[in-house]
């Protein structure tokens, strides 16, 4: 277990363990940062522990028939009971937080409840962060603390908490995370297109796993707000509307912006025209608006890959969505895609 700054530490399962068991003292708080049933259940953790215990017990017993002169319970703290080890457990604030050791894993959307119970646990005490080998997990929570609570950016937070941890390294998801955190401005900032992009990419690798995904996954329906309002938490601004029956489908803080696809290549413009592929010119303006999924397409909860989006209110359609992705008229790969074809909808300000 390491000190990162006073009331804040960095360990180990075997550092956490030291204090669930009862065996250690100087801590109050504990963030638990593994994918581990035992450390949600006091039952199993009740059990875990006898089973340490009558371990060092045996080791003990074996340590002094190999060296019967030896005074080795002089240097061994006195046994703990599973009562005893309860009873301590029971005055430490614990939060646990499943997660697991992958790039894939999304950490940032546990990462602002985390932090809060950091804060909170150094102004009452001390806290102990954890993962499994106290290397990326617990690192990266740490390394966003520092980012928020000192001003760092990543670089600095990180050489920051190397310092007082030399094995402290993030998995490349995690620093992927982190810049994401460090660009919206130390803050998981939801109505942010950073993070909404960052969404959709969890939910289409949820679809690939074979996930079910939930309508309330999805970003609320623009519609069920007042019009002077915008559920993407910035101000009015463009309003795009069904062009058969006006109905709202977006706002402008739904709509996911990308670059052209300047070094890709678009698809042919005309189907069958083989001369035409290599003389396309890349459009002004993209053919469709790409948004994040909102409530109001529930045709995409019926399990295909790809297929229509509807107008709520009159049906038509109004644009299509591919889990695999499509490629934009600007030539740009979007992967999930929930596009809205602009020859369907109309954009107003009111």
């Amino acid at each position: 277990m390491k000190k990162v700054r006073e009331g804040l530490y960095i360990g180990c399962l075997d550092d956490a363990l030291k204090y669930l068991f009862g065996s250690e003292s100087g801590i109050t708080h504990v963030l638990s940062l593994a994918s581990l049933n035992f450390l949600t259940d006091d039952k199993s953790l009740n059990a875990f522990s006898a089973f340490r215990m009558r371990a060092s017990l045996r080791s003990s017993l074996m340590e002094s028939v190999k060296n019967p002169n030896a005074d080795a319970a002089a240097s061994r703290p006195e046994p703990v009971t599973a009562e005893q080890a309860a009873a301590n457990r029971a005055k430490l604030v614990r939060k646990t937080v499943p997660l697991i050791d992958t790039e894939a894993q999304n950490l940032l959307d546990y990462l602002e409840e985390c932090l809060e119970f950091i804060d909170k646990g150094r102004s009452e005490g001390s806290v102990l962060v954890h993962c499994v080998a106290g290397i990326s997990r617990s690192a990266t929570v740490i390394t966003a603390y520092l980012m928020r609570s000192e001003r760092l950016i990543l670089k600095e937070a990180l050489a920051s908490l190397k310092e007082c941890s030399k094995t402290a390294c993030p998995n490349k998801g995690f620093k992927r995370q982190l810049r994401m955190f460090e660009e919206m401005g130390c803050v998981v900032d939801k109505n942010n297109s950073i993070y909404k992009k960052f969404h959709l990419e969890n939910l289409g690798n949820m679809y690939g796993k074979g996930q079910k995904i939930e309508l309330l996954q999805f970003a609320v329906d623009p519609s069920s707000h007042a019009e002077n309002q915008n559920p993407s938490g910035g101000k009015s601004g463009t309003f795009f509307r069904c062009k058969k029956c006006r109905r709202l489908l977006a706002l402008q803080g739904n709509v996911l912006a990308h670059a052209p696809g300047a070094q890709e290549k678009p698809y042919k413009w005309k189907k069958g025209d083989e001369d035409e592929t290599s003389t396309s010119q890349v459009p002004d303006s993209c053919a469709a608006l790409f948004v994040e999924p909102m409530q109001w397409m529930t045709t995409v909860q019926q399990g295909e890959m790809e297929g229509k989006l509807s107008c709520a209110n009159c049906h038509s359609k109004v644009g299509s969505f591919n889990w695999v992705g499509v490629q934009c008229s600007c030539g740009t790969w979007i992967n999930p895609a929930f596009q809205l074809h602009t020859s369907k909808v109309d954009a107003s300000w009111t």
